[in-house]
């Protein structure tokens, strides 16, 4: 049976900044997105995603009329679950999968029913799981998963052994059998730790002499650890990602990068961004306690549980060399941070500034910087594009 997995406003809201510009089924945690491991799970299973009708990834209306009926319905933040998928073919049209006031799944007979005003967790047609299932509805559980994430995404994205050439000078501390290297990936004079986790260097990435990476690490397709990096896995990069400096326990999403010295630990990086060099980020507050982070939905700082939590940057932000940012600081889509001393520990989007001050950055600069960085990886800033910035613009100051 094939499925379709659907965006919930709430989850949205609650994972600003990074849903701004995907669906949180495009969010990735480990070595793949949460779309990418349902489609790897269940193969030919999954039809799409059905977005919020705001999103700005997705302007124009979706087209429920172009649905075969009946369709089953996962919330795109729902982490891939065999048992959940069995739960949810049973639901007979209209019914809805709750896990107490999360709805998990329904089955949708017409074209009301696939909109998700149409389902109450009061409703008789409610079916409260019978299993717990994960779901990502806070942005700091993006870092907190990695490692349970990776270890699934390794049998889902699976590398025959093939030892490393002698003569690339390696040391290898654990198992040699958990260093995996796709075709034209290269590691060259490093120390890798496999003790505590895997070591994947994906198609055509390299790291350069002198690292020592501590797994579980993932290097994604075309991107480079530079010369002295030290990782302190879990760490995931994705594509074309320039890594330097020190990095623990942090997501780093497709094109961004942190090319030089400098301190990214517990840490949530979108797209396009750029780490100037010596960019330190607090992950521990002095004092011990217990972090609170910026959450969008609620409007207020939240207690995330967390001793440990760093910075959280939308896609496009960028900061100027020497940038702090204190313990649980959450910067939105395209900011130009930079300047001596912490900036507010939450920062909207389209800000331009530091902790002197911060004015709105002008949406032709912010669309120019994007257009330079997107030109360097040979991929147009087209119209699509420019209509993002402006929709999440229009959508930041509640157009």
């Amino acid at each position: 049976m094939q499925f379709y997995l659907f965006d919930s406003s709430l989850a949205v809201a609650h994972l600003w900044p990074f849903s701004l510009s995907r669906s949180p089924a495009d969010i990735p945690v480990g070595m793949l997105s949460l779309r990418a491991k349902w489609e790897a799970m269940f193969p030919g299973k999954l039809v799409g995603v059905i977005p919020t009708p705001t999103a700005a990834w997705h302007p124009h209306p979706f087209l429920y009329d172009t649905v075969k009926y009946p369709a089953l319905c996962i919330s795109s933040h729902c982490f891939p679950d065999a048992g959940l998928l069995e739960e949810a073919k049973g639901l007979l049209p209209g019914q809805s999968l709750w896990q107490g006031e999360h709805l998990l799944a329904f089955s949708a007979s017409n074209p009301q029913q696939m909109k998700e005003e149409a389902q109450q967790v009061d409703s008789a047609l409610a079916i409260q799981s019978k299993h717990s299932v994960r779901l990502l509805d806070r942005i700091w559980k993006i870092q907190e998963n990695i490692a349970e994430e990776f270890k699934q995404d390794i049998a889902l994205k699976p590398l025959p052994f093939s030892p490393l050439p002698e003569d690339w000078g390696n040391r290898i501390i654990g198992p040699p059998d958990r260093v995996h290297l796709a075709p034209g990936a290269k590691i060259f004079g490093s120390i890798l730790n496999t003790i505590s986790g895997d070591i994947y260097v994906d198609t055509d990435a390299e790291i350069m002499e002198g690292c020592m990476v501590r797994g579980p690490f993932y290097l994604g397709q075309n991107s480079v650890l530079k010369m002295g990096t030290r990782i302190y896995g879990p760490v995931a990069a994705g594509k074309f990602v320039k890594l330097g400096g020190e990095i623990g326990q942090s997501q780093i999403f497709d094109f961004s990068n942190k090319g030089h010295e400098g301190y990214l630990g517990n840490s949530v990086i979108g797209s396009w961004c750029n780490l100037g060099a010596d960019t330190n980020n607090s992950n521990l507050k002095n004092n011990y306690a217990e972090v609170k982070l910026w959450n969008q939905a609620l409007k207020t700082f939240e207690s995330t549980g967390l001793q440990f939590c760093g910075l959280f940057m939308g896609d496009h932000s960028k900061t100027g060399i020497n940038t702090m940012f204190n313990t649980g600081t959450v910067v939105g889509f395209s900011c130009n941070i930079f300047g001596s001393g912490f900036p507010r520990n939450m920062i909207p989007s389209f800000q331009w500034g530091g902790a002197s001050g911060l004015i709105p950055y002008k949406l032709s600069a912010a669309k120019e910087t994007a257009r330079a960085m997107m030109g360097r990886r040979n991929i147009p800033f087209d119209e699509e594009q420019a209509d993002l910035f402006q929709h999440i613009l229009d959508l930041e100051q509640g157009q």
